[in-house]
């Protein structure tokens, strides 16, 4: 079993290839929900990214 974080720079971080694989998930399935999770915390208020 390969790890699922790393260590690099002092900060604790994975991959979405490495999740995608741990996970048995689609990588591109993977891939888009973690864009769009990242777009929904730059919403702020009334919908409008930031």
């Amino acid at each position: 079993m390969s790890q699922l974080v790393f260590i690099q720079d002092s900060q604790v971080i994975t991959d979405s290839l490495t999740i995608a694989e741990m996970f048995g998930k689609d990588y591109d399935k993977v891939v888009r929900d973690s864009e769009t999770q990242n777009s929904t915390k730059r919403m702020k208020g009334n919908g409008v990214p930031l």
